[in-house]
């Protein structure tokens, strides 16, 4: 099974929130914390362990999950709906061990990643 290393949790205001769960084998999931049981979605990409999730709004309102991984990558996902990256975010020189995401001064989502490398890297996440 899933071996677990990253947890996050995206609120909604009308229902149980959304549980994503990203593993050693480097897959992630998002999950119904409701219902339990299987995923609702699964997401294949990383080469590597995954470090840290977090989910986000796009300026357009649909919601993203970033995943960090020891890859030296970053990807976004659209968190609705399984399929490949949106985005494939290269930089760092060793393993990305965390990430935020906040609103930017120009109103678009920004992610900001820590690195084994000694670096923070600020990315635009409007995707």
């Amino acid at each position: 099974r899933h071996w677990v290393t990253a947890l996050a949790v995206l609120e909604r205001a009308s229902c149980w929130p959304l549980l994503a769960s990203g593993g050693a084998d480097a897959n992630l999931f998002v999950w119904d914390p409701e219902v339990g049981g299987e995923p609702l979605r699964s997401y294949v990409g990383h080469k590597d362990w995954i470090s840290e999730l977090v989910f986000y709004l796009a300026l357009d309102g649909s919601r993203r999950l970033a995943s960090a991984s020891a890859d030296r990558t970053v990807r976004i996902w659209d968190a609705d709906h399984a399929g490949s990256p949106l985005a494939l975010i290269e930089g760092h020189g060793h393993c990305i061990r965390s990430i935020v995401a906040f609103d930017g001064t120009s109103g678009g989502p920004v992610l900001a990643s820590g690195s084994d490398d000694r670096t923070i890297r600020l990315w635009k996440a409007d995707v």
